[in-house]
């Protein structure tokens, strides 16, 4: 999938819409016109912390901390798409002017946490995680992880949630194409390649910040019987493909 240099927004939104919303293109796309790089929102991968650090860096000298970096686009200290005309946005996305960046996760690991942390944990589903399952806002869930991966592999990509949504899909796979993709098994290592790409400013603000951590790494073989394992592939074999994680064994940690 390609798209011209003299795309206009509508061509560029269109592109987007055939794997994403606009609306959900426009939260998980953070951009630094000051310091020319973008990072494009993996959730469950470390993205608080990495939103933290670049509100911060945004902000520097301006406004006090922040303690939630999950705003509103509309807070956001960062720059959105939607505020770009179609040749800045050209650049922003498809050329070397900026520095486009991620994280990826085992998807083994990633979809145990979506489920521990926005299924399994809350007594009251988030609006958006009730909406997903197709349940009333407000709704509790004794959904159990089989039954999780169950409706995954039924729902059409397109419908899932952020949280549980394919890699590839979330990072538009064919479209963008990124700089530098990081791993979540070796985000210290991966972040420090992202300092030395954009910004030694980003290190002052580098701070662990998760406050949905789930610890799945540790509860793997809890959840993973030999029918959820065949579940779990069946849905991400693009993921695993794409971002070269083994399919044959759980993650040893």
């Amino acid at each position: 999938m390609t798209v011209s240099q003299d795309a206009s927004l509508g061509e560029i939104k269109k592109a987007v819409a055939k794997i994403m919303t606009w609306r959900e293109f426009n939260y998980n796309c953070h951009i630094s016109l000051k310091h020319r790089f973008v990072y494009f929102e993996t959730p469950k991968v470390g993205c608080s912390s990495i939103k933290y650090a670049m509100m911060h860096l945004e902000l520097e000298g301006f406004a006090p901390r922040i303690t939630d970096p999950h705003l509103t686009f509309y807070n956001m200290p960062t720059v959105k798409p939607y505020q770009l005309d179609a040749g800045l946005l050209y650049d922003v996305l498809f050329t070397d002017r900026f520095f486009r960046f991620s994280f990826v996760r085992n998807p083994f690991t990633r979809t145990l946490s979506a489920y521990l942390d926005k299924i399994k944990k809350p007594k009251r589903l988030a609006g958006s995680i009730s909406r997903a399952l197709g349940l009333m806002p407000g709704a509790s869930s004794d959904m159990t992880f089989g039954e999780f991966l169950d409706f995954i592999n039924a729902t059409p990509v397109f419908e899932h949630d952020k949280h549980w949504r394919p890699q590839n899909q979330v990072l538009l796979h064919g479209l963008i194409q990124f700089h530098h993709i990081g791993r979540f098994e070796r985000f210290e290592e991966d972040w420090q390649k992202i300092i030395e790409q954009t910004t030694p400013r980003l290190r002052k603000h580098s701070e662990v910040f998760n406050p949905h951590a789930t610890n799945a790494g540790q509860q793997l073989k809890d959840y993973y019987d030999s029918s959820n394992y065949r579940k779990l592939i069946a849905a991400y074999r693009n993921d695993f493909r794409i971002y070269d994680y083994s399919e044959k064994n759980l993650p040893q940690h």
